[in-house]
């Protein structure tokens, strides 16, 4: 992730939570990851098939990571 100030690199095990938009009526949006010690945001198409194969392969090596307003 590439943001104006910095480059994170984060792993799966290090995301406790990925939240969608609240009203999924737009489908280009902010994707929020809660990481151990801050907020990192991706803007993207939160119904591209890409980013949703994505979000599952982090899920499945993460199992205790939280899904929330993704699917």
């Amino acid at each position: 992730m590439t943001s104006f100030r910095r480059v994170l690199s984060p792993q799966a095990r290090d995301i406790s939570l990925v939240e969608g938009p609240r009203l999924a009526v737009i489908p280009y949006c902010f994707i929020r990851f809660r990481l151990k010690r801050e907020k990192a945001y991706l803007f993207a198409c939160i119904t591209d098939d890409g980013i949703q194969r994505i979000l599952k392969i982090m899920q499945k090596s993460s199992p205790e990571m939280k899904l929330k307003g993704i699917y």
